[in-house]
């Protein structure tokens, strides 16, 4: 792409921005999964000023709540990697978009992983059961779901088997491996080659998620800014991963971090010359605010009520802190 960015094109007007939608791990986050003191700040700033903030996340919703906190700030959120756009605390954490996993789909997921012997995470809907459970068998079940645990400070509830699962609509479904990622992807798609017009599928480091077709940050964020009476043409996206590449494309403005997987990047509007180490969201919003470009949303907040239509909540305890 270009070195050029939207925000840096010549002439009188400028595009507008009202509202900032960003990722969380690698690109809000450092390594140490902490929001910088100055991205902190940065999001506080624009939020006081009228602006609308929203993480936007593959993780679960409470594993999300900790990072909100630490901002102080009353967010909408993108969870669930697109499969649901939360309301604001205030407004009850009502749902601006939800798409789950079909009961056939976990049927058939569930089985090849009794069938392969993988670990898989269901992520409810019935806050009651949890926020994740997984049927843990062997050594490197728990090796898995403990790395995972680790990286998103998630509660698990263990099982030993999928039969109360089978016929559920959970959120999304993770399966781990320890095997090569690749293969895992190859073979799940091959094995759910029938039903690939209702599944979305991404492949990570060491797992490869489901989710119903229709999941994804961008369609999530598209439903939330249109209950926001917000163009997405007036977003500024932020992402490293290859699940930030829709909303990103969605959005008025998007801005992969200098650590960006290469999709990333090739279908950004900017590739930043920061990492998620060095600040990259606060710094390039700097730039955007000192253009100009980043405006209060003048259009009134609707009122509070429950957007539970678009179908065509789990406590978890992270230690979450500013780093210095």
């Amino acid at each position: 792409m270009s070195t050029e960015s939207k925000s840096e094109v010549s002439g009188s007007t400028l595009p507008k921005y009202c509202m900032v939608a960003t990722d969380l791990d690698s690109t809000l986050l450092n390594n140490k999964h902490q929001i910088s003191e100055r991205n902190a700040a940065m999001l506080r700033k624009l939020h006081d000023m009228g602006l609308h903030v929203v993480l936007c996340s593959g993780r679960m919703a409470p594993c999300m709540h900790p990072y909100e906190r630490a901002l102080r700030m009353d967010l909408n959120m993108v969870s669930y990697n697109g499969a649901v756009a939360f309301a604001t605390e205030s407004c009850n954490r009502s749902t601006y978009f939800l798409q789950p996993v079909p009961p056939s789909v976990t049927k058939r997921v569930l089985g090849l992983c009794d069938e392969w012997g993988l670990t898989c995470n269901i992520y409810h809907q019935d806050i009651s059961q949890g926020g994740i459970s997984a049927r843990v068998s062997d050594d490197s079940h728990r090796r898995l779901t403990e790395r995972y645990r680790l990286l998103t400070s998630c509660t698990y509830s263990f099982i030993d088997d999928h039969g109360p699962f089978v016929d559920s609509e959970p959120y999304k479904l993770l399966i781990l491996t320890e095997g090569s990622v690749e293969e895992l992807y190859d073979k799940v798609r091959e094995s759910l080659s029938d039903v690939l017009d209702d599944v979305h599928l991404i492949q990570a480091e060491y797992f490869v998620e489901i989710l119903n077709k229709k999941a994804n940050k961008r369609s999530a964020l598209t439903a939330l800014c249109q209950s926001l009476n917000i163009d997405m043409g007036q977003v500024v996206a932020f992402g490293d991963g290859n699940n930030d590449v829709e909303f990103m494309q969605g959005a008025g403005f998007g801005v992969a971090m200098s650590n960006a997987q290469p999709e990333c990047k090739k279908h950004a509007d900017k590739v930043s010359c920061w990492s998620n180490e060095e600040d990259a969201v606060a710094r390039e919003l700097e730039l955007l605010l000192a253009s100009g470009q980043l405006v209060p949303h003048h259009e009134p907040a609707p009122h509070c009520h429950d957007h539970d239509h678009d179908h065509d909540h789990a406590t978890a305890t992270a230690k979450v802190e500013l780093s210095e």
